[in-house]
Formats: structure tokens, sequence, C-alpha cells
């Protein structure tokens, strides 16, 4: 069961257009068995977010927004996210909003996030996302890799299938919950030491066949 708190979500998209967020939104509601969402809003994004405060705080204000998404970091900080003079500004304008703010953010190619440090000093909770694409559809795993209040998050699964329609386009998307264990490529990114455990639950093995 997927649980969430209602609110209105704005969605700064630096990346894809609104035709596809649109379907891939749709397809999403579909799969939830919600057949509309007037609380999701769309906003192009080209310029940074530092530069669009006050736009982005009218926005907020006339739709009562809630939360709002950055899609992502790496573009919507205006310059080279390895530059704290890029990524603190950054940050201070999305405290300025003064409303909850998920900033998407893409790794390097050692699969840690690409940037200045300040982008996990600055950030109150962060989360790793590992997937893997099997042919019974998209396997992904939310790792939680710092929190400021509390202890981490449990690991969290989800199985992601996909329905198209003749010309390819997305129609439906499925979303359950399942465990991170159970997809080998996705369990990677739990710890060294959730990973033993994991692989005890079966039962005894030796040193070997735990390596």
């Amino acid at each position: 069961k997927l649980d969430a708190e209602p609110g209105h979500i704005l969605y700064l998209d630096y990346e894809t257009s609104f035709a596809e967020i649109q379907e891939r939104a749709n397809a999403l509601m579909k799969g939830l068995g919600l057949l509309h969402s007037p609380s999701f809003h769309y906003q192009f994004m080209s310029d940074p977010v530092q530069d669009k405060v006050e736009e982005i705080s009218e926005l907020i204000l006339e739709y009562g927004i809630h939360y709002v998404i950055v899609d992502s970091l790496g573009l919507a900080c205006g310059g080279n996210p390895e530059a704290s003079d890029m990524i603190n500004p950054y940050f201070r304008a999305l405290r300025s909003l003064k409303v909850g703010t998920l900033s998407l953010h893409h790794p390097n190619r050692e699969g840690k996030y690409y940037g200045n440090v300040y982008i996990q000093n600055n950030a109150r909770a962060v989360y790793e996302l590992t997937s893997s694409q099997e042919l019974d559809g998209l396997h992904v795993g939310l790792f939680n890799r710092k929190r400021n209040r509390g202890r981490l998050a449990a690991n969290i699964g989800f199985h992601l299938t996909f329905e198209e329609a003749t010309g390819g386009a997305l129609t439906k998307i499925t979303v359950v919950r399942e465990d991170v264990r159970t997809v080998r490529s996705v369990a990677a990114g739990m710890s060294r030491r959730e990973q033993v455990i994991a692989e005890l639950r079966g039962g005894p093995k030796t040193q070997a066949e735990i390596a």
C-alpha cells in the first residue's frame, strides 16, 4: 500500500517537456487508480532557481503549493555543481520558498552524487536511488544516506510495470512495494552489513558463499 499526505505539487522541469511529464503523470495516476489530479502543477524552466524566486513564489501562492520538485539540480543551480558559489545560492533560494522541496540529482561515473560537498551538507535528507530494468519491469531501491533528525529510514523497494499503446505511448504505470533484497542489482545499494544479513536469512553460508 502506498500512502502520501495530500498536497499541491509544483514540478520545475529543466530536462524534458510538458507533454512527456503529462504522459508519465497520467500513466501513474491510472496505475494508482486516480482519475484526475488537480494538485500537480507543471512549470517549464531554463533559468537558475535563484534567478526565478519571485516567479516561483507567485506560483506557490497562486496554486497553494505545499511541495516543490526540481528536476534536476545540475541545471537548476545555474553553473558548475562542484562550485560552492553555485550550490549555496541555490539552497538559499529553495529555503526562501518556505515549502518542502525535493532536488533530483545525477550520480557521477563512480556512482556518487556529482558536485560540491555543500549539496549533501545543505540537504536535510539524502536518498540514493538504484534501479534495474528486468523483463518484468523496473525494480527501484531507495536508500536513506543522510537524515538530520532521527535514525535513517528503512530501505524501500518498488516494482514498476509499464503498459503502452500501439504507438509506444505510456498508458499505465503500476507501482507496488517490494523487498529491495529480491533483486541483486538493486540490493547492491544496501550497506555491506545489510547485504550480509540478507544473505544469511536463507540459512548458514560460508565466508566464500557470502562473498
